[in-house]
């Protein structure tokens, strides 16, 4: 393998045609993406201001979501347009260089189709060192992400949970059953309903359907 000289390994596509109408909120207006055969980063801002972050391993992808107000939107779109208009790079013939390559060498791309601009598309190797207009792109980009935020996930009980005596657990409702054992059997528990006089059972496999949360473990 061996690198490409500075902005050889860089390709900008300017499409000439006008950005076609369509949902702001589908419509992506600036795409930050870097990806390899193990997994990817990317960063999308959409044109109603929903900053979108996925990350992660492909099998296993994590997402975060935040919101731009109307003028944090425009600010943001308003220095994309800035950065646009410097127009440093230009195309070129990647046939002389051979780009760096590998099964873990990460390829990314950044894309605009600004409302009042001809729709542009960067492309180029994460281990590149990229010109100045794309790193002022991709530090617009990180700085969204860092804006973004977990989405929220449904509360369940750890994985691989084993109930013993004691244990607190809670439902969905938000009432707390304790665990007394588990049946002779070894197949399912036995819990006691901390807001009624009650006993109830439950088959082990069934536990994670039903509660969602260990308040308080037991004594081994």
């Amino acid at each position: 393998m061996r690198a490409r000289p500075l902005l050889a390994g860089f390709l900008l596509s300017i499409l000439l045609a006008a950005p076609s109408a369509g949902d702001e909120r589908s419509t992506e207006r600036f795409r930050y993406s870097c990806s390899s055969s193990l997994g990817r980063r990317d960063i999308t801002l959409f044109g109603n201001g929903t900053v979108r972050l996925r990350q992660g391993p492909w099998e296993d992808q994590q997402m975060f979501l935040t919101e731009l107000g109307p003028e944090d939107l425009e600010a943001q779109l308003r220095v994309l347009r800035e950065i646009y208009d410097q127009r440093e790079i230009q195309s070129v013939d990647l046939s002389e260089h051979p780009p760096m390559i590998g099964e873990w060498v990460e390829q990314c791309t950044i894309r605009l189709e600004l409302p009042d601009r001809p729709v542009s598309r960067v492309a180029f190797g994460k281990l590149e060192m990229p010109p100045l207009q794309v790193s002022r792109w991709i530090h617009v980009a990180e700085r969204l992400g860092e804006l973004t935020r977990p989405l929220d996930q449904a509360e369940r009980l750890p994985p691989g949970y084993e109930p013993r005596a004691g244990d607190l657990l809670r439902d969905a409702d938000g009432k707390r059953f304790e665990v007394i054992g588990k049946t002779s059997d070894g197949f399912g528990v036995e819990l006691e309903d901390k807001q009624a006089p009650l006993r109830i059972f439950y088959r082990l496999e069934d536990l994670k359907n039903v509660f969602v949360g260990v308040e308080r473990r037991g004594q081994r």
